[in-house]
């Protein structure tokens, strides 16, 4: 690539729902910050898991293009993320592609006629499904593209399996829904058996992909499909197709604390810089809208949810009834894991907050600062530190700027390094919101029992999961589990809050301590493997002779992060039932 046609200018990113009011969708605007604009770009993403970890290199790609003069619109599909409609639809692949053509609308309608789109894995998919769409462009690109889509849909059933430790396709039935709609579990979504079936018939169109004027399309393909049919047809017409290396890392990173950044999303954006180098700019007016009913309850009653920055940063979603959010007395704030953005596994949180607001509870969930869509995306961002100080206090400061009715009752929630944090969220909910609010700590899978950080699980010891960390991660592991049974028996109840402290030993009695000595009480959501290891630590048996109830839910299949249908279920609601909103 040559030179840079224009030197960076400040930008905005701006959160919007979008399209129909009923059915609105969400999406991110990043744009120059002075609105003068040389063309428009919306941004299609894959689906399932792969939407689901990669919003933040997504963003570094917008806001990159944004400071070469674009204005760029990224969003989630209609029955996706955080737009309005169930995941379970069994018409959501229809009311997907309609989401591509009302995101180009959108464009336009801000004031920018040239309109490119970029597709990455089954957007790319998406897009070529509709031949008048891909006529109508200005520009495509296309980057790892999904060729059947049978292939990814029995690709995703199968890592749904691994990950989630149970049978891809399940009934409604299994996960508390209605018992005459089968489903179709990928790994991170969960579809209707008719959507699926419309999913894996698609095939990549490449006819109107070859049709479109020269210069104005690019693919980019892994080396092993360098010479399979869609490289070939798109070759054979003059289309070029360039080589990318495997997205695996950006699509399905390994481990929360790190998401990958590929030097793919620098080349987009070159690409598009030449490719719009004559173009003048524009201004644009930008309409955006942070609020929106996304939902009704059962009996007509509006839910809003409101997306806003909160002090620190952190981008903030808040659901409830609308204009009951500060009033409501029940509350759930959901802690994700690392760098999971606050959608959750398989759209877990943003599927709660349904749940909650509906039964006249609030619930907020948000992404930490260098996550998601918080701050500018960089490429430092791709380590986040977990179990440290800083960790806890980034969490704990979503509270600092929420005012709730005397009595209010606060669910902290999350799996993982999300429950450890929940944890300490609860340990620090009266100091933060008033001795007269009550606090819970709801939590998922837990992997570390002992509160006090630890430095043995750095992220950069754990992300590549070479020998030695796994043999030391194994050793930790092992002389907790064998150390922990024995000191619990030598010593009395009243020590093990200051004994369990100490680096390595676990023990879940310590924590229960803690928390009810801060006004706060302890549900536990657990997949057999997590509750296998709880049960080495002597938990079950500690926790039932000491002073507090603690609520344990043991779920008879799912994973440790909880893409399990029925350990989401689970977890849903441990969440209802702490805040007795089960009705």
């Amino acid at each position: 690539m040559t030179a840079t046609v224009r030197a960076d200018v400040d930008i905005v990113s701006s959160a919007t729902y979008f399209g129909d009011p009923q059915a609105p969708l969400f999406g991110v605007v990043s744009r120059p910050a002075d609105d003068l604009v040389r063309g428009g770009i919306v941004v299609c993403g894959s689906l399932g898991k792969e939407h689901a970890q990669t919003p933040r290199g997504m963003k570094y790609l917008a806001e990159h293009l944004a400071a070469r003069g674009f204005l760029v619109l990224r969003f989630d599909y209609a029955n996706t993320g955080e737009s309005a409609g169930p995941q379970q639809d069994p018409h959501a692949v229809d009311r997907w592609m309609a989401s591509i053509r009302t995101a180009v609308d959108t464009v336009r309608e801000f004031g920018v006629p040239d309109v490119g789109v970029i597709g990455l894995r089954a957007g790319a998919l998406l897009i070529t499904q509709d031949a008048e769409l891909v006529a109508d462009l200005d520009t495509l690109v296309l980057w790892d593209p999904v060729a059947k889509g049978r292939q990814f849909v029995r690709a995703q059933k199968a890592l749904y399996t691994v990950i989630s430790s149970a049978d891809a396709d399940a009934s409604v039935a299994d996960v508390a829904e209605d018992p005459d709609r089968d489903l179709v579990n990928l790994a991170g979504q969960t579809l209707h058996a008719d959507a699926a079936a419309q999913l894996s018939a698609m095939r990549l169109r490449t006819e109107p992909v070859t049709a479109r004027p020269a210069g104005t399309t690019v693919a980019f393909l892994r080396e092993t499909d360098q010479t399979g049919a869609v490289a070939t047809a798109l070759t054979d017409a003059g289309t070029p197709v360039e080589s990318c290396g495997d997205p695996t890392y950006f699509l399905e990173p390994m481990n929360p604390s790190y998401v990958s950044i590929p030097e793919e999303l620098d080349q987009i954006v070159e690409w598009f810089d030449q490719r719009y180098a004559d173009a003048a700019p524009r201004a644009v007016t930008v309409d955006t809208q942070p609020q929106a009913i996304v939902a009704h309850t059962v009996d007509g009653r509006p839910i809003e949810t409101r997306v806003y920055t909160a002090p620190s940063g952190a981008v903030v979603w808040d659901t409830a009834i609308a204009g009951h959010h500060d009033a409501a007395d029940k509350v759930v704030i959901s802690h994700s894991i690392g760098h999971d953005s606050r959608i959750g596994p398989a759209r877990l949180w943003a599927e709660l907050s349904l749940d909650v607001a509906s039964r006249g509870g609030r619930m907020l969930r948000f992404d930490r600062v260098g996550v998601g869509e918080s701050g500018r995306a960089r490429k430092a961002d791709v380590f986040i530190d977990l179990y440290t100080d800083g960790y806890v206090a980034r969490g704990v400061q979503i509270m600092e700027s929420l005012r709730l009715p005397a009595g209010a009752q606060v669910v902290h929630t999350g799996i993982c390094v999300g429950s450890w944090m929940s944890a300490h969220a609860a340990l620090n909910t009266r100091e933060v919101l008033g001795q007269n609010v009550s606090p819970t700590a709801v939590l998922v899978n837990p992997l570390m029992w002992r509160l006090r950080p630890g430095i043995t699980y750095s992220p950069r010891a754990l992300e590549f999961n070479t020998f030695g960390s796994r043999a030391r991660r194994r050793l930790i592991q092992l002389v907790g589990e064998y150390a922990t049974p024995t000191i619990r028996r030598l010593t009395p109840r009243r020590w093990h809050d200051t004994i369990g402290r100490a680096p390595i030993l676990q023990m879940p009695e310590a924590l229960c301590d803690s928390l009810w000595a801060h006004g706060a009480q302890l549900a536990l959501v657990l997949g057999p493997e997590d509750y296998a290891y709880f049960d080495s630590l002597g938990g079950p048996r500690a926790l039932a002779t000491g002073r507090a109830q603690v609520r344990i839910t043991r779920s008879s299949e799912g994973d440790h992060s909880a893409y399990n249908a029925r350990l989401r279920a689970a977890a849903k609601q441990a969440c209802l039932d702490a805040l007795d909103l089960t009705s």
